[in-house]
């Protein structure tokens, strides 16, 4: 069974890169679905989150975004998964802002690294990477601030808005 298990890890890695036809990468996302779902070992399935972010498309988000949402999964599959996420770009804000509040936090830094790797500019987002920046761990708030300047590039943007957050008027 181990040897079986580090079998699969090898070819959960290899799917991604090795994936060239639209048939071969729904075969290979249905293939590393089925292994997170079924592999008790923890290091097959983080491999097969990983090649699901690095294949990419809506099946291997949907995919992942599940397991994000799953509230029993361990830390380290939700990692990968919020990785998996974060490199394809995804929009799947809800799946991911739950996660920037875990008491783990490589689970926060990963779920800001994904929020900031989205592109949103939604309030859920912003307000995840602000809380974020006062987060107790140095990393976590590292990756709010490259997030931040991900999602606010405009050189200054982000010192005038934060200068502006308390203002008292509500239209600011």
């Amino acid at each position: 069974e181990k040897e079986d298990d580090g079998v699969r890890q090898v070819i959960a890695y290899g799917f991604a890169r090795n994936v060239t036809s639209r048939d071969e990468k729904a075969r290979a996302v249905a293939a590393l679905v089925d292994v997170i779902r079924r592999s008790a070992d923890v290091r097959v399935r983080e491999a097969a989150a990983f090649s699901l972010g690095r294949l990419g498309g809506k099946q291997a988000e949907e995919a992942l975004a599940r397991v994000v949402e799953y509230p029993f999964e361990s830390d380290e599959i939700v990692i990968a998964a919020l990785e998996g996420l974060a490199s394809m770009h995804s929009k799947r804000l809800d799946s991911i802002v739950q996660k920037a509040q875990s008491p783990n936090r490589d689970v926060r830094r990963a779920a800001v690294k994904a929020v900031g790797e989205s592109g949103q500019t939604r309030v859920d987002a912003l307000q995840v990477l602000f809380n974020a920046v006062a987060d107790p761990d140095p990393y976590v708030r590292e990756a709010a601030a490259a997030a931040l300047e991900k999602v606010i590039p405009k050189k200054g943007a982000l010192a005038t808005l934060l200068k502006n957050l308390d203002d008292p008027a509500p239209a600011v």
